[in-house]
């Protein structure tokens, strides 16, 4: 019979701990692979503050951007359409229908890309002359809240009103608009810029 010798028989075989040095191994591993996951964590959270800093700073300097670019075409609108007040101012807006108005409002939406049409509106809401190159049909815009501020308030202000359904058109439209005296300081009418 073959005997197999047993720890106990000999106290001079030594063998490793294997087991006490499987367990070190095993934790050290573990907390190695503990601590990289922390450094790549609080890195992540770095990058990610840094990006929301970075997006929350893009989105400030683009409200700014819009927000002159959007400045800079409401003036040009409105100087316009101040013009447009000075060229027929002293005329009877009924008399408005010449070609002449026309050429000049057209010339003026020809340099102004982002608006589409402007009209003017005699003092019942009527439209007698347009920049547009072919009125479909004449209407009537009396009820719309341009119109109806204007005919009520005095003042020399811009309106800019609510988005609206454009009659001629069909289309979404906004408008901005100013008032247009007579040679007496009455309501004569509108004058109505579209984009």
């Amino acid at each position: 019979m073959v005997r197999v010798p047993r720890a106990e028989d000999n106290q001079e075989l030594s063998y490793w701990p294997r087991p006490r040095l499987e367990r070190r191994v095993v934790c050290s591993g573990i907390a190695l692979i503990l601590v990289l996951a922390l450094i790549m964590f609080f890195d992540v959270m770095h990058h990610y503050d840094e990006a929301e800093r970075n997006a929350h700073q893009t989105a400030i300097n683009l409200v700014h951007v819009l927000s002159s670019q959007t400045e800079g075409a409401l003036s040009s609108i409105d100087l316009s359409l101040l013009n447009i007040i000075d060229a027929v101012r002293g005329r009877e807006v009924a008399a408005l229908t010449d070609a002449a108005t026309h050429r000049f409002m057209r010339g003026i939406t020809n340099h102004l890309p982002y608006m589409r049409a402007i009209y003017i509106l005699d003092s019942s809401g009527n439209v007698v002359q347009t920049s547009r190159d072919n009125l479909y049909t004449p209407f009537n815009v009396a009820d719309r809240e341009y119109f109806i501020y204007h005919h009520d308030h005095p003042e020399p202000v811009l309106f800019i009103g609510p988005p609206v359904v454009g009659r001629a058109t069909a289309q979404a439209s906004i408008t901005l608009s100013r008032r247009l005296d007579d040679a007496k300081g009455d309501f004569a009418g509108v004058v109505l810029g579209i984009l």
